[in-house]
């Protein structure tokens, strides 16, 4: 799992997605800008979900606990 940020500029994200291995699952934190870089992103994804910052939070903290497991 990989987790950081990236600059909400086309150019930034382009370089990113180019730097994958390959198909890529994701899930961005909702803002007001979260739908263009959605649907710039969406295409490249196998699959991208949107939600609330304290939802994404806690599916991280539930997917370190259960991978330790």
């Amino acid at each position: 799992m990989q987790q950081g940020k990236v600059a909400a500029e086309r150019k930034a994200l382009l370089k990113w997605i180019e730097g994958l291995p390959g198909p890529w699952l994701g899930a961005m934190e909702a803002t007001i800008f979260t739908g263009w870089i959605y649907d710039f992103l969406k295409p490249h994804a196998f699959d991208l979900k949107v939600a609330h910052s304290e939802m994404l939070k806690a599916i991280t903290a539930a997917k370190k606990k259960n991978d330790r497991g």
